[in-house]
């Protein structure tokens, strides 16, 4: 229960009265509090950018294209990636080659990898998770959040 004051004589009430006992004015079946209206407008603002973060497209000029698809042919051609499923954003890469990069470039590699996972699966999201193909050990992750080595 919680106390409101009456809108007529202002003196406090219970929220769950059906009149003001002072001077007889209804009391409306729902209160909302002011907090409780701005609660509800941020939420629902909140699930309207999530939505359109999440149906929003990365856009990738002609020109990244061709930077895109150079650089994963130089990827496989130096054996560097050795399967890539971009239907699963998972690539398998040699650790060898993968443990002589540096972290700068790796991300770099990351980028690139998650673009072309774009490309090629018309996905809305840019992201990529780079294995070992030996043991299946996730090596690193780009996304959302960053880059992330382990």
């Amino acid at each position: 229960m919680a106390l409101i004051k009456c809108k007529e004589c202002q003196k406090e009430i219970s929220n769950k009265a059906k009149t003001c006992p002072q001077c007889g004015n209804p009391v409306p079946k729902s209160v909302i509090s002011k907090t409780g209206c701005l609660l509800i407008i941020v939420g629902f603002v909140f699930v309207c950018i999530m939505c359109l973060q999440i149906t929003h497209r990365p856009q990738i000029s002609k020109s990244d294209i061709t930077i895109i698809n150079d650089n994963y042919k130089l990827y496989i051609k130096t054996g560097l990636i050795v399967k890539f499923e971009p239907e699963y954003h998972t690539v398998f890469v040699n650790p060898e080659m993968w443990g002589r990069i540096d972290f700068q470039n790796k991300e770099i590699v990351a980028h690139i990898l998650a673009d072309k996972c774009v490309l090629l699966n018309s996905s809305t999201t840019r992201r990529i998770e780079i294995k070992n193909n030996i043991t299946g050990k996730t090596l690193a992750e780009y996304g959302v959040f960053g880059f992330k080595t382990y």
